[in-house]
């Protein structure tokens, strides 16, 4: 049978008696329809890390989302991951002191892609890091003021002392 798009389909029975009273050929269009993007995106920092997390799409045909980060508001954004199956994301391929800037796009499972999420940015930063200089250091407590007793305890304070000390923190 040969179809107005120049398709051929063959039927063929082979070996003993066939029942066969009708075959119906239906034409279906392919999906062009890309997935939502996804929404409610938030990017939390941590200490070498960011954690992603977004709300799952809701679409039957999903195969997966794409994380996409950048250094720049807005533009520059770059691949860092794609086919993931879940609505989280940890990146662990970031520098304590750089604010990152990501979106997060959906595939269907005819490789159709969303539009970008909503922008988050997170700036990971070392643990005590409370001035954002990249460093735990006699700064961080003077940001405290006089609350500084109820967030750090005497290890934390011996510890900033000691790289302050042997100079793998500065003053």
């Amino acid at each position: 049978i040969t179809g107005g798009s120049g398709k051929i389909l063959r039927v063929e029975f082979v070996g003993g008696s066939t029942n066969l009273n009708w075959i119906e050929l239906v034409s279906i269009a392919p999906d062009t329809d890309p997935p939502a993007a996804p929404s409610g995106l938030v990017a939390t920092a941590g200490d070498g890390f960011v954690n992603l997390d977004w709300a799952d799409n809701g679409e039957d045909d999903l195969a997966g989302y794409s994380v996409f980060r950048s250094t720049t508001s807005g533009s520059g954004y770059v691949s860092i991951i794609s086919g993931q199956a879940t609505s989280d994301y940890v990146d662990d391929t970031v520098t304590n002191g750089t604010t990152y800037y990501y979106v997060v796009t959906a595939t269907d499972t005819s490789s159709n892609e969303s539009g970008y999420s909503n922008e988050d940015s997170a700036t990971p930063l070392p643990v005590g890091d409370l001035t954002g200089d990249a460093k735990v250091n006699l700064e961080d407590l003077a940001e405290l003021g006089t609350q500084w007793q109820n967030v750090y305890t005497m290890n934390m304070l011996l510890d900033i002392a000691d790289s302050w000390l042997y100079g793998t923190t500065q003053p």
